[in-house]
């Protein structure tokens, strides 16, 4: 069950995301706000607390600077305003979406699909026997066409992050999800991928040459991207690459 809550200084817009979140069975509106400046510390003495609808045009407190203070405490956001020029603001503080008023409720069931998505860490691991070693197999499931598909880790070559999505590269296709690469990244870090780039994550088992500023997995080229090398250094040390 998802629990969220929801600001707005306007009681109608606020009616309005009540009677939405009634009619979907997996979310729970657990509290509205009129006051923004009541928010924050609701959320810090509620850590359940998982979403929050805001509207950015409240006279108390822009929606945006309570969007950023609630960033610290691992809330996600989705922005409600009636007006579209803070559609790029709003996206630079990693929000899940952007609804613009009047809100449809088709509109709003689409915004929940990619706070799902977005949040979907569901990691099975899967225990064998094997030349009497413990051989660990582990798999994913990511949202992709309204369904969850299960994906195993050893299948995958490397992950390429394009705009508000993911494309996985694995041995047998190529599948996009609506996951951003941080998503991704701290599904798969317990796993021996790492980040070599903005756009690119691979598993350390595939890569086969590692350049200045490049690596090879398989027969793709990879760039290795400026901020991250230092990082990606220390990964390949404790992983005995000799470099």
């Amino acid at each position: 069950m998802i629990k969220a809550i929801a600001v707005d200084d306007e009681i109608n817009a606020l009616g309005i995301i009540q009677q939405f979140c009634s009619k979907t069975a997996d979310i729970e509106l657990t509290a509205s706000f009129t006051n923004p400046l009541l928010v924050y510390t609701y959320c810090k003495n509620n850590p359940d607390t998982e979403l929050v609808f805001m509207d950015i045009q409240m006279s108390q407190l822009n929606g945006l600077k309570l969007a950023e203070s609630l960033s610290e405490l691992n809330i996600k956001i989705i922005l409600t305003t009636a007006y579209p020029n803070y559609a790029l603001e709003g996206f630079e503080l990693d929000a899940i979406d952007y609804l613009l008023k009047p809100i449809s409720f088709e509109r709003f069931e689409r915004s929940l699909g990619k706070y799902r998505n977005s949040n979907y860490h569901l990691i099975s691991t899967v225990k064998q026997q094997d030349d009497s070693l413990e051989k660990k197999e582990t798999s994913i499931f990511v949202r992709t066409n309204y369904r969850n598909i299960k994906i195993d880790l050893p299948e995958i070559h490397y992950i390429e992050g394009s705009r508000n999505y993911v494309k996985i590269h694995t041995s047998k296709k190529t599948i996009m999800s609506l996951l951003n690469m941080k998503n991704i990244e701290e599904m798969l870090r317990p796993h021996q991928f790492v980040r070599v780039h903005k756009s690119y994550i691979v598993p350390f088992h595939l890569i086969e040459m590692i350049g200045k500023d490049f690596l090879k997995v398989g027969n793709i080229k990879i760039p290795i991207g400026e901020s991250y090398k230092e990082t990606f250094t220390a990964f390949l040390k404790e992983n005995s690459w000799q470099i």
